[in-house]
C-alpha cells in the first residue's frame, strides 16, 4: 500500500497553525465564466486560457482526483491588463469513492491584486455560472505574506468538484509548485503540486 507524501515538517505544520490566527480575509465576487472573460479581454473572447491538470498524489483517491489550472494573460486595455489570472478547481468527480474529503487548500501566492470582476473590485472571484463545479468556498484569506488560504464552505467529497476559484497578480510566471491541502480526516495536511506565481 503506498502512503500519502507528507513533506511539511511539524514546525512548519505549527508554523502554518500559528500563521492562521493572524490570517487576513480576501474580498471575493461570485461571477459567471463571461464576466471573467470580460475583465480579461475587452471583446470578452475566451481565446489564450492554458489549462493544465496535477494528479493528487495520495493512495485514496486513485488515479482520478486532480487539481486543474487555468491561467490566461490579461489583454491590453482591460480589467486585467498586465495581469496574470489563475483559476484553480479541485476534482475529486473521478476519485475513489472511499476517499478522504477536502476542507480547503494552501499555497504560494503573492501580491493578488484588485481588480473588477463581474462589475465590480474584488480580489478573488468564484465562477458559480458557465463553468464546473458545485462546492464554493466560504473564505480566501491570506496566512503569511505569501500564503494563501481557500476554506470551503462544506468540505468536498469524492464524486463532487469545487467551483472554479481565480485571483490574478502582476508579478511571477506559471511554475508547478507545492500545495497543501487540508484534509477532513487523519492525516490534516497533504501535499501535491500546482501552477502558481
Amino acid at each position: 500500500m503506498r502512503f500519502p507524501k507528507i513533506t511539511l515538517t511539524s514546525a512548519a505544520a505549527l508554523a502554518l497553525t500559528q500563521a492562521w490566527a493572524a490570517a487576513a480575509s480576501l474580498s471575493i465576487n461570485n461571477v459567471t465564466q463571461r464576466d471573467v472573460d470580460c475583465s480579461f479581454d475587452r471583446g470578452c473572447s475566451v481565446l489564450g486560457v492554458s489549462l493544465s491538470s496535477d494528479n493528487l498524489q495520495f493512495y485514496m483517491h486513485g488515479n482520478g482526483a486532480q487539481i486543474t489550472t487555468r491561467t490566461r494573460v490579461g489583454g491590453a486595455g482591460s480589467f486585467a491588463a498586465g495581469r496574470t489570472g489563475y483559476q484553480f478547481r479541485i476534482d475529486l468527480t473521478a476519485a475513489n469513492l472511499n476517499g478522504e474529503c477536502i476542507r480547503g487548500m494552501v499555497f504560494g501566492f503573492q501580491p493578488i491584486d484588485t481588480i473588477v470582476y463581474g462589475g465590480s473590485a474584488s480580489q478573488v472571484y468564484v465562477i458559480t455560472s458557465g463553468a464546473p463545479g458545485t462546492v464554493a468556498p466560504t473564505s480566501v484569506r491570506t496566512i503569511t505574506s505569501n500564503l494563501v488560504e481557500i476554506e470551503f464552505g462544506r468540505p468536498l467529497c469524492p464524486g463532487e468538484s469545487s467551483y472554479e476559484i481565480g485571483m490574478s497578480t502582476s508579478m511571477g510566471t506559471p511554475t508547478r509548485a507545492p500545495v497543501w491541502l487540508l484534509i477532513a480526516g487523519p492525516v490534516p495536511i497533504m501535499q501535491t503540486t500546482a501552477r502558481v506565481p
